[in-house]
């Protein structure tokens, strides 16, 4: 297995830094910041997409379009491979389905779902439960509070993380919700799959303009719409773990609190941290290169943090079943902002 691993080099590392910071940035400026020449970095880019290790992606703040985010962690019981796939291909069909990941741990799969209220999620997830509820023996739903993107520091060898690359999103109902047109909305879904499209190849899908294009993704990224271009690593592509902790958090002071926060952006490779409303209150996400890696970076959290950490569970992401910054057809969110302008009426 270990022969079918592609290894990166320092400048295939470095290029994928430079696009988890800006994945949209030009070739030249990538080309000035590591040091080869625009060539040989469109070469390696193109490479690394094409073999699957990165996708370069546009990162969405769903707030703004009037959608929160909830994490459904599934327990399975007397199930085989077979049922368990079938359940994924099913799930994963959804439109508010952004991410489905298999997990090894206290839970086996792990379901990120967009829905605009309680109701709606609620009715979303009751029909999963009708349909599979004798396989399933444990559910536990956390709503995302905020989360904040810390950048991947590992990439570079850094052992602490002197610069925090650092994109907060709070996940509340925003007040000034922005509508899209659906002009808009198909720019969103073509920038969603791969955020290195030109404006010109979007120009020519879409019948209008370039100018028009350039002019309209300024504009979702002045409105807060379009958070962060980024890249989404296949940790199996390259032989990297990636583990997902869920902690228990005491009701500290503020400060010990900001304390943690700090001592998680500090580590290399804790590359998010999320802030839960669930069973558990925080959870963080780390790309290692094997296990004692990991031993290391949950040895020092406890060793620092033992008085405010009450319990944590680790969880290790096999695999990504689905993996969709904006999973909505155009139609599905065009008519859910339609409904929600009739409802303000």
């Amino acid at each position: 297995m270990d022969k079918q691993l592609i290894k990166l080099d320092k400048k295939d590392r470095q290029i994928i830094y430079q696009l988890d910071i800006n994945s949209r940035q030009s070739l030249s400026k990538i080309a000035k910041k590591v040091g080869l020449s625009q060539q040989v970095v469109s070469y390696r880019l193109n490479k690394l997409v094409k073999t699957q290790v990165i996708r370069c992606l546009t990162f969405i703040d769903f707030s703004k379009l009037g959608f929160f985010i909830h994490n459904v962690n599934f327990r399975f019981r007397n199930i085989n491979e077979k049922k368990f796939n079938q359940i994924i291909d099913y799930i994963k069909k959804n439109e508010r389905v952004r991410v489905v990941v298999g997990a090894d741990g206290v839970y086996d799969l792990i379901v990120s779902v967009l829905a605009k209220d309680i109701l709606e999620f609620e009715w979303l997830v009751e029909g999963w439960m009708d349909m599979f509820e004798k396989f399933i023996s444990e559910k536990v739903i956390g709503t995302i509070v905020w989360y904040e993107y810390l950048g991947r520091d590992y990439l570079l060898n850094k052992k602490k993380r002197d610069f925090i690359f650092s994109k907060k999103m709070y996940l509340k109902k925003s007040l000034q919700k922005v509508s899209l047109d659906q002009k808009n909305i198909r720019i969103l879904k073509l920038l969603s799959t791969n955020s290195r499209i030109s404006s010109v190849e979007i120009a020519k899908k879409l019948n209008i303009s370039a100018d028009a294009i350039s002019f309209r993704i300024k504009k979702l990224e002045k409105s807060g719409v379009i958070k962060k271009y980024g890249v989404h690593i296949n940790d199996e592509k390259i032989g990297q773990l990636r583990y997902i902790i869920l902690l228990g958090l005491n009701h500290v002071t503020k400060e010990r609190t900001k304390e943690f926060f700090q001592f998680c952006k500090s580590q290399p490779n804790i590359i998010y941290i999320n802030k839960i409303f669930g069973e558990w209150n925080t959870e963080i996400n780390l790309e290692v290169e094997n296990h004692p890696q990991y031993r290391k970076v949950i040895s020092e959290l406890k060793n620092n943090f033992s008085d405010i950490i009450k319990w944590y569970m680790p969880l290790i992401i096999y695999k990504f079943y689905k993996y969709d910054c904006f999973p909505m057809e155009i139609n599905d969110l065009f008519l859910h902002q339609l409904h929600a302008q009739l409802d303000n009426l």
